[in-house]
């Protein structure tokens, strides 16, 4: 077939590739404060966003984990130190602390399972989106003597500390951890009003792929709205030689476009779509 016959045009939009949020959250007239951040694979991260949560009031942990799976994701599951040190600068801002003899932080997904050894024994993560299992609890950040198990007992009820939030012996935030009561009320947890919210990408979604009459190629795609969208553009796969072709244009919120005008210079082009 010569060169000049029209081109072979694929669009390769994979997941791993193209990091993004699915915002399914509705706020509700007396919006909750909050502030999110994508931990991008480009700068070593896992590409999910992260959301932190302020409450007008106290919230317990059972009532977060649900507002986390409402909202498309789950209380955010910390595995390095690394993870953890990008979300703490993330909720580094009193909005989302609370300073009584110590400063009180936002819920994550650790929670310790019944009947086991105290204090420290059988914590472990919310299941991510998709997943069967949760993932290990391999890495912890616990404050110093923290976890510690404190009890209490309110007409003839014991309670004990087994939800994990961000926490700070003393004066001023820091990226330790305890365990807290998931209730709140006298006795019980009168510190904690925020969340972690953790929402694991998605991939654009292709529509109207099109070759015009001039033989340059147009596609569009559907995502979150503001994100910015790199193309990147190889004649062969499998190939390590990606050359970016330079941003989409976000033509109306969520719905991104692109048009390669060189296309007529290839016989055979293959696309990947990637955030930044």
């Amino acid at each position: 077939m010569s060169k000049s016959a029209t081109p072979s045009i694929h669009v390769d939009i994979p997941l791993r590739t193209a990091p993004a949020l699915l915002c399914l959250l509705a706020l509700p007239a007396y919006a909750d404060n909050t502030k999110q951040a994508t931990w991008t694979v480009a700068s070593g991260g896992n590409g999910h966003t992260f959301r932190v949560v302020a409450k007008s009031g106290l919230i317990s942990w059972d009532a977060a984990n649900t507002e986390a799976l409402a909202a498309g994701g789950y209380l955010a599951t910390i595995t390095s130190a690394e993870e953890n040190n990008f979300v703490f600068t993330l909720i580094d801002d009193p909005t989302y602390w609370t300073q009584s003899s110590n400063d009180h932080g936002p819920w994550i997904g650790g929670y310790q399972l019944a009947n086991a050894s105290e204090p420290a024994g059988g914590f472990t993560w919310v299941i991510q989106t998709g997943a069967s299992t949760p993932e290990l609890f391999s890495y912890a950040n616990w404050e110093s003597g923290e976890p510690n198990n404190l009890t209490n007992t309110i007409s003839g009820t014991n309670y004990n500390q087994d939800r994990v939030s961000f926490f700070h012996a003393g004066t001023g935030r820091a990226a330790t951890w305890s365990d807290e009561y998931n209730l709140t009320g006298s006795g019980l947890n009168q510190w904690t009003k925020s969340y972690v919210i953790e929402l694991e990408p998605t991939p654009p979604v292709l529509a109207n792929p099109t070759i015009q009459p001039d033989r340059s190629f147009t596609f569009a795609f559907t995502n979150t709205p503001g994100v910015p969208f790199h193309v990147l553009m190889a004649t062969n796969l499998p190939s390590t030689n990606w050359t970016d072709l330079g941003s989409a244009t976000e033509i109306s919120p969520g719905h991104f476009q692109f048009t390669d005008s060189q296309t007529s210079n290839s016989f055979s082009r293959f696309y990947r779509v990637i955030s930044q």
